[in-house]
């Protein structure tokens, strides 16, 4: 996920492999952002690997329609970077924002659990009953 300051806009790319030169599939977010100054917001990129789907959703709503997406990789030997591309030795595109949270699921959340996100206080768990947001 990155912000596009060309266009105004958050975007999210997803490569094919675990590669630099795999092709990417590249989907800008539409609506109004960022949000207001000094009120940041919550992203959320959704992978459902059951339909193969990924979408990224912004402030709890969605942002992008779902793309097909049918990766060629391995996520439990991957590792997840924030704030930048590439890998450990190799990171470049560095975010010059805040990042205030992250928080990674195992498997797809649903349209209300994402909605609750936005809302969740920091630290709280999305309780299988219904989302924790006190």
């Amino acid at each position: 996920m990155r912000y596009d300051a060309e266009r105004c806009a958050w975007s999210f790319e997803v490569r094919d492999a675990d590669e630099d030169a795999a092709p990417s599939t590249r989907v800008v977010a539409a609506g109004d952002v960022p949000a207001r100054d000094g009120f940041g917001d919550h992203l959320a990129l959704a992978y459902d690997p059951v339909l193969g789907e990924v979408a990224l959703y912004l402030n709890g709503d969605k942002a992008t329609e779902s793309v097909e997406w049918h990766p060629e990789w391995d996520f439990s030997t991957v590792g997840v970077d924030v704030g930048r591309t590439g890998g450990a030795s190799t990171g470049a595109d560095f975010f010059s924002g805040e990042v205030d949270e992250v928080r990674v699921f195992d498997g797809a959340l649903d349209q209300d659990a994402i909605s609750a996100l936005p809302i969740l206080q920091s630290g709280a768990e999305l309780d299988p009953d219904g989302p924790d947001i006190g």
